[in-house]
């Protein structure tokens, strides 16, 4: 009881062991680091919570890089986009107006069909009425808006990306509108210098550096052959027996 008698005595306490006491910070009560924190509970609140948005992409995003790669991306988008809704008609149908309802590039894509609308020459018969007819109706909204998303998510460049989110465009929301669009842009016509790069690069494929050695091999070798050949325009293609 040391401290008591020593500031009764009205001297500076000293400790137990003989020396004199630091001087102690003046506490802070447990009611003030209270109200400080809710002061900075209360001003976090009005800052916006942050998201983490996992987009699963079927393939590498484009840059709207002409040429090699923009045709790179009009495969890729046509191979994955397989996937088929209940009348039969896939994201890649779509794309390539062969679905029911399909018009010709520039056309309303408004349902039921305006009078006058030119309807593409892949657009398959729609139902004739009724229940199957709204059903087509419904569907084939659910692809134009389904495979603009699809592309515009594998898209890398902001510039296309804002024009795209024009909602007063005939693009926006029309998949093989916003497809023709990016695919006259980015697909230029091969020229000669080119072909000929491409059919030596086809000649001097080779099976062990660039299939290599397995059961599989001539297999491989084959579908290397055929995508290499792929690329050619129509008029440049090998022959299956050249191949």
């Amino acid at each position: 009881m040391w401290r008591p008698i020593a500031e009764a005595r009205g001297r500076e306490p000293i400790s137990p062991v003989g020396h004199r006491n630091v001087v102690q910070p003046p506490r802070t009560s447990f009611s003030l680091i209270l109200s400080i924190l809710i002061v900075c509970v209360a001003g976090t609140t009005t800052m916006p919570p942050a998201y983490n948005v996992d987009i699963k992409l079927s393939f590498e995003q484009f840059d709207m890089t002409p040429g090699p790669k923009g045709r790179q991306f009009r495969r890729n988008l046509l191979l994955h986009g397989g996937k088929s809704d209940a009348d039969g008609f896939s994201l890649a149908d779509c794309l390539l107006r062969t679905d029911s309802f399909a018009v010709q590039r520039g056309q309303a894509i408004t349902l039921p069909p305006p009078a006058g609308v030119l309807a593409a020459p892949g657009a398959v018969p729609a139902p004739a009425g009724g229940a199957p007819l709204q059903t087509a109706y419904r569907l084939r909204r659910a692809r134009l808006k389904e495979s603009f998303r699809y592309i515009v998510m594998h898209m890398s460049d902001e510039s296309t990306s804002a024009q795209l989110a024009d909602d007063t465009a005939i693009t926006y929301q029309n998949g093989p509108e916003t497809f023709d669009m990016i695919m006259a842009q980015v697909i230029t016509p091969l020229t000669t210098d080119e072909i000929q790069e491409m059919k030596i690069e086809f000649w001097l494929a080779e099976i062990v550096s660039d299939v290599g050695i397995s059961e599989n091999t001539i297999k491989d070798a084959l579908k290397l052959l055929r995508y290499l050949n792929s690329e050619f325009p129509l008029a440049s293609r090998f022959s299956d027996d050249e191949a």
